[in-house]
């Protein structure tokens, strides 16, 4: 995904978290979820959900590709201290402190989120984990740290708990609506700059061109919006007018893209056609004033009750299943479309007259059969060769030797030798035998080309380039060769290998 996709993708994002559609926010983020901003920006979202499990799989994430993410550690630490692992929580605070690097605070607005992490509140909340966790000595001693260092008047409540033996407070944390935003410069610089200005039209010599723009490309645009000049007789009201547009062809939904799926996501609006959000939507959020600092560590969430008897915790909620139908790989062979087997199929060999004379020689001399079925695949790959008139009841097994001319004259020349087309620093033939082996194969194209190094041969399938690696990759190399020889009716099969040096 280009850059500017990224931006247009955040926007749109952020403009769907400002409106309190969380899922949708969510949806757009995991498109780009590549960075630890994007990651970070999630998991604020779970966390706003109540998804604190998911919301601390996505700080993990972010941690991994930011080792000094500071802000993520802090935030890990306060959904596993709501969900009542304070343990951990008292690990990842512990971390955070870590990674403020001796500093009394980092600012993350120049990075686009707008908080600042003060040692003081990490302190405090690494203080209240001890403090849940029993050991009221050690937690009480970070609480008396955490008030030396105090900074802004919101952290007046640290002395509050001090005096209160912490009882009734809770962690502090992000603000609601704190969140990674895009540069502002660069999501003005998304919008297309038009610097040459429209061109005015001051006189025409011909009336079929009054415009100012090119001649192909009004013609194309006239073609769009052309009248219809067919005859009113010619015209069918139900073929205009009663298309309904909400039946869809499964077919067509499965081998062809939407009709209007753009190539880029819209464009953002400007900040001053944002439409507002409504405060009453039924939203997580609250529709009164947010809560300062201060007064989250008094009235916000409580942490779970700390089970003892339980060893961490468990999911509550299932993950979400993805959604979309089954994807076949490009290695995968499309599967028969028949919907039941056929009675007899004939498998692909080399002796395959052999075994059509076999299939028939077993067959009863009164019982005749007009057609044997023959899978999809191989219809197709011995249509050339084998027709069904080819083909008669017979009586039984003659003789080998009327056998062995009865399969010569069916199966036409027999493949002996193989050319092979190698590409390398340049392109050369080599000709091997249809029996040969892969270490004789690799052999002869090193004495080709006078290669000392190692190397790789690969071949192409379907558009990719696969690695022949032994004999069985060799063997079906061969097999393809002699099939496509079959088809040509030649006994010189054709391979074309490409040679990677290692």
């Amino acid at each position: 995904m280009s850059l500017k996709q990224e931006i247009e993708t955040w926007v749109a994002a952020l403009a769907a978290y400002d409106n309190n559609e969380f899922d949708q926010a969510l949806n757009a983020f995991n498109q780009i979820a590549d960075t630890s901003k994007i990651l970070f920006n999630c998991g604020v979202i779970h966390a706003t959900l109540g998804e604190h499990e998911k919301a601390v799989e996505c700080y993990i994430k972010a941690i991994k590709l930011d080792n000094y993410l500071a802000v993520a550690y802090f935030q890990q630490g306060v959904s596993n201290f709501l969900m009542g692992d304070f343990e951990e929580a008292l690990a990842n605070f512990n971390d955070t402190l870590l990674y403020l690097r001796g500093n009394n605070n980092i600012d993350y607005e120049q990075l686009g989120l707008k908080f600042k992490l003060f040692s003081c509140e990490v302190l405090f909340n690494r203080g209240l984990c001890y403090i849940y966790l029993q050991q009221m000595e050690q937690g009480m001693q970070d609480l008396v740290y955490a008030a030396k260092e105090k900074v802004v008047p919101d952290h007046d409540v640290i002395d509050e708990a001090i005096r209160e033996q912490a009882q009734g407070y809770t962690v502090f944390s992000i603000p609601v609506g704190i969140v990674y935003r895009p540069n502002e410069a660069k999501v003005k610089n998304l919008k297309a700059k038009d610097y040459l200005g429209k061109a005015k039209l001051v006189a025409a010599t011909d009336r079929n061109q009054t415009f100012t723009g090119f001649t192909g490309a009004e013609i194309k645009k006239q073609g769009t919006t052309a009248l219809d000049d067919r005859p009113e007789e010619k015209i069918s009201f139900a073929a205009s007018n009663l298309v309904r547009t909400d039946i869809k062809s499964r077919a067509r939904q499965q081998s062809e893209p939407p009709l209007n799926r753009n190539m880029f996501p819209p464009t953002p609006p400007p900040e001053s056609d944002k439409p507002p959000s409504s405060p009453g939507s039924g939203s997580v959020r609250s529709a009164n004033k947010p809560l300062s600092r201060a007064e989250s560590v008094k009235a916000g969430p409580r942490p779970q009750p700390l089970d003892l008897t339980v060893a961490g915790f468990q999911s509550s909620k299932q993950s979400r299943q993805p959604s979309g139908g089954l994807q076949r790989t490009q290695s995968e062979r499309p599967g028969n479309r028949r919907p039941q087997d056929p009675p007899t199929r004939l498998q692909r060999s080399n002796t395959y007259a052999d075994d059509v004379y076999d299939m028939y020689g077993r067959q009863s001399i009164g019982s005749r059969r007009a057609q044997e079925y023959i899978s999809e695949e191989e219809e197709d790959e011995y249509s050339m060769s084998y027709d069904e008139g080819d083909f008669e009841m017979l009586g039984p097994r003659p003789a080998l030797s009327a056998r062995s001319s009865a399969s010569t004259r069916r199966s036409g020349p027999t493949m002996k030798k193989i050319r092979v087309k190698v590409h390398a620093d340049d392109t050369r033939y080599v000709l091997v035998g249809s029996a040969v082996e892969f270490r004789d194969f690799v052999d002869q194209i090193r004495k080709k080309f006078g290669i000392r190094q190692s190397f790789k041969i690969k071949i192409k399938d379907d558009q990719d380039m696969i690695t022949m690696a032994d004999q069985d990759d060799l063997d079906m190399a061969i097999e393809s060769a002699k099939s496509i020889a079959r088809k040509e009716k030649s006994d010189m099969g054709k391979m074309e290998v490409w040679v990677q040096i290692i």
